[in-house]
């Protein structure tokens, strides 16, 4: 199964900005980016201008980039 690195961070932030960074392992980018849109850590709360941003397996190709929407 493929391997996704994901960043959450401020809105067209870039990985240096990051609130956190996660793997995902995923069939696919949308099942990827579904995972990480969701997806709830420790002291990363929700509020609006956060994004996550899905990458390539070695973290340097952006491959989605869309609205945060953990935990609320």
């Amino acid at each position: 199964m493929p391997t996704y690195v994901f960043d959450i961070v401020p809105a067209g932030g870039d990985r240096t900005q990051s609130l956190f960074n996660g793997i995902i392992l995923a069939p696919d980018v949308d099942s990827a980016r579904d995972a990480a849109q969701t997806d709830r850590q420790k002291g990363v709360v929700w509020k609006p201008g956060l994004e996550v941003v899905v990458f390539d397996s070695a973290g340097e190709t952006e491959l989605w980039r869309g609205p945060y929407l953990g935990t609320r």
